[in-house]
C-alpha cells in the first residue's frame, strides 16, 4: 500500500495498493475538521485523474455517498 495527496491538500489523499492496482479515495477527519464526503469527492477529481494516470482504477464507489 501506498499513499498520495495533492500539495497543500492533505488532509485528502489516494491509497493505492501496487497489487490489485486499486485506489481508494480517503479524507483524514484529523486534518479537515468539518467533511462532507460527498462535497469532497467532488472537489478532489484531479486527484482520480492523477491515480489513474498512474495505473490504478477506483475499487468501489465511495460507501459514504454511493459514489456520486
Amino acid at each position: 500500500m501506498n499513499y498520495f495527496h495533492a500539495e497543500g491538500e492533505e488532509a485528502c489523499r489516494i491509497d493505492l495498493c501496487d497489487r490489485c492496482h486499486h485506489y481508494i479515495k480517503t479524507i483524514d477527519e484529523r486534518i479537515l475538521e468539518t467533511c462532507d464526503p460527498e462535497l469532497e469527492g467532488l472537489a478532489t477529481p484531479h486527484l482520480d485523474l492523477l491515480a489513474a494516470g498512474k495505473g490504478f482504477t477506483r475499487a468501489a464507489p465511495n460507501p459514504r455517498t454511493g459514489g456520486r
